[in-house]
């Protein structure tokens, strides 16, 4: 380079040159900047809001933006899922089981600070309420039973009674559809009572109505006598060797078959020594020693009678020389035999019925004298547990004569039967103190013989038309 000269106290003319050239560059490069133009970020929703129905669905909403962002939700009942190709946002409500109206907000945000976070408000109706019961009315027997009715909803419900003294309700709260059982104490008044179920939830009510018939039962006192009656409710029932009587039916246990019934009495015991001397004047029992043993040794013939002087009852003629017209003649009512069907029914528990094989149990031990408990021998009546309508001794201690003649059961539904019009036998019911628990002690078992047959096995128990 060339070395820079003064002359006369100035530069040269070169030298001016290299020097401008010099300030030039340093000038710009102080001055000069690189300026870089700054892109703005976007972000938003399709949608600002969504409104779901109470089944729960999926709905969709797409975002808009020229850089990442995510999404977040506030409610546990709200499913969101994300696609990065198309930006579309998923959401998914499940189903709601209120009957409010349910809210929620979905927020959609930049990773950048001061990008206006977007967001979406999500509603979801409530469910629409409904709420039925069946039956209407529940009727119950003097005796106390069990009953149901069921409940057909979508809401959590409530079940009273303005009766709990009486009734029970089981369960007494639930949600959407059930079953509730209804128990009835024995009534023991001689009024028929009545209540009121009532079955709530969510402003809806619903009430089925309740009655219990009075206590009917009724002590037979006439001219001295005494011997209880049971109220029988009628209904109808399937008669014959059902499922719980065991599977090895007996001859003439099948087919069964539907029988309605009217209401009746049964006696609460076997007909005792005690009254049948007090009506006849002797006693023709083989097991002898207290008034309270069962009368056996007693024909068909015996109890109805063969001449004299007569009253036709339920399609039986009851003749003078029997028990039961010279009954009648002290109490001024009729009394009778029950028919087999009746007998049946009220072993069975009528209206009442728990099902059992034998009559108030399925462990025979329970409600009879059979063979493995008895000693070979009848005992006082009443001595074991009653049936569900409070009747002693339907099972086991001696045998019991019904009005009918035998006959082979018909499949067909019959309405308060008489049995067949004729016959060679008659029947009688309920098993005796030798039979053991197959044979005779069930409900569903039947045996016959001539009707002016006795024998130490066989007695008798009483029936009246409750009109």
């Amino acid at each position: 380079m060339k070395n820079i000269q003064f002359t006369n106290g100035t530069f040269s003319y070169t030298t001016k040159i290299i020097l401008l050239l010099l300030a030039l560059c340093m000038i710009c490069t102080g001055c000069v900047k690189v300026v870089q133009e700054e892109i703005p970020v976007t972000l938003s929703v399709s949608k600002t809001s969504l409104s779901f129905s109470s089944s729960g669905e999926q709905q969709n909403f797409t975002v808009s933006s020229n850089d990442t962002w995510t999404v977040r939700n506030d409610a546990l009942w709200l499913t969101v899922s994300t696609s990065n190709v198309d930006h579309t946002v998923t959401v998914t409500a499940t189903a709601n089981t209120s009957t409010s109206q349910r809210e929620a907000k979905i927020s959609v945000s930049s990773r950048l600070p001061g990008v206006p976070e977007q967001t979406v408000t999500v509603s979801q109706a409530g469910i629409t309420p409904f709420l039925t019961v069946t039956p209407s009315s529940l009727s119950f027997a003097a005796s106390g039973e069990q009953k149901t009715f069921s409940i057909t909803s979508n809401i959590s419900w409530s079940a009273g009674s303005n009766a709990s003294s009486w009734l029970t309700l089981s369960p007494a709260s639930g949600s959407n559809n059930s079953t509730v059982t209804v128990t009835a104490a024995a009534n023991s008044l001689t009024s028929q009572r009545t209540a009121n179920i009532t079955v709530s939830g969510s402003g809806i009510s619903r009430d089925i109505s309740v009655t219990q018939a009075g206590n009917l039962n009724y002590t037979e006192t006439s001219n001295g006598l005494n011997f209880g009656m049971i109220a029988v409710q009628g209904s109808t029932f399937t008669m014959g060797c059902t499922s719980e009587q065991g599977g090895n039916c007996r001859d003439g246990t099948t087919p069964t078959h539907l029988v309605t019934l009217s209401d009746c009495y049964i006696g609460k015991f076997e007909v005792t020594q005690g009254l049948w001397k007090a009506v006849m004047g002797s006693n023709p029992s083989y097991f002898t020693g207290d008034d309270n043993y069962p009368v056996e040794q007693v024909s068909w013939d015996d109890i109805v009678g063969t001449s004299g002087n007569y009253q036709d009852i339920k399609g039986i003629r009851y003749y003078a020389n029997g028990f039961i017209y010279r009954l009648n003649q002290l109490t001024g009512k009729q009394y009778r035999l029950p028919t087999e069907a009746e007998w049946e029914y009220a072993a069975r528990g009528g209206a009442s019925s728990k099902g059992y094989k034998y009559s108030g149990s399925n462990t025979v031990g329970n409600v009879a004298w059979y063979y493995y408990n008895s000693g070979d021998k009848t005992h006082t009546v009443g001595g074991k547990a009653a049936n569900e309508l409070g009747i002693y001794d339907m099972s086991g201690n001696v045998w019991e004569w019904c009005s009918d003649w035998y006959g082979i059961y018909s499949s067909n539904a019959q309405t308060n039967p008489t049995g067949p019009s004729s016959g060679s036998y008659r029947v009688f019911r309920g098993g005796c103190f030798n039979n053991d628990d197959q044979i005779g002690t069930r409900v569903s078992d039947r045996f016959y013989v001539a009707s002016d047959v006795d024998t130490p096995i066989v007695g008798f128990r009483l029936a009246r038309s409750s009109n």
